[in-house]
């Protein structure tokens, strides 16, 4: 997962069902969910503390990381800073060679999706070229607001999108 700003509440969301310690046969069966999500500061994570909660609770299953952009220098964070790029998603997401179950949703402010996804002002896409920074993962990528599913990015970075 991939979030930026207010982008969080439908990972937050998901992260309920995935984590969620319900009836057996309600549980989800992910084995390993990653977060990546993007901030300008510490004072703009929203539920920070509920989702550092909840990779501690959930140690191997759940991985959360704060990005932030605009932190001060001389502030006591001590985590990632600058913007969510290709550095960061191979340090903390897993690689497509992990099988194809592999995916990567994102849901940030319209600049996280051009630079990750490409231009959002395209009203059918059939071929889309992404942007190094997924491609190069070669991780799968939905995006539901964008209208399309993105498959296999390794594939020379050309990739065959599908309505969904």
């Amino acid at each position: 997962m991939i979030a930026g700003g207010t982008g969080i509440t439908p990972m937050i969301q998901a992260l309920h069902a995935i984590l969620g310690k319900g009836e057996e046969s309600q549980q989800s069966k992910t084995e390993e969910v990653s977060l990546l999500y993007g901030s300008r500061n510490a004072d703009d994570i929203l539920g920070g503390e509920m989702l550092q909660k909840w990779a501690e609770d959930n140690g191997e299953k759940f991985n959360y990381v704060d990005v932030l952009s605009n932190e001060p220098e001389d502030s006591s964070y001590k985590g990632e800073r600058g913007f969510i790029d290709k550095e960061k998603i191979q340090k903390y997401l897993p690689p497509a060679s992990d099988g194809e179950d592999v995916i990567i949703f994102v849901c940030g402010p319209p600049i996280m999706y051009e630079l990750l996804c490409g231009p959002r002002n395209e009203p059918e896409v059939k071929v889309k070229v992404v942007v190094d920074v997924l491609a190069a993962t070669g991780v799968n990528v939905h995006n539901r607001q964008m209208g399309y599913a993105v498959e296999n990015c390794m594939e020379a970075m050309c990739l065959s999108a599908q309505q969904l």
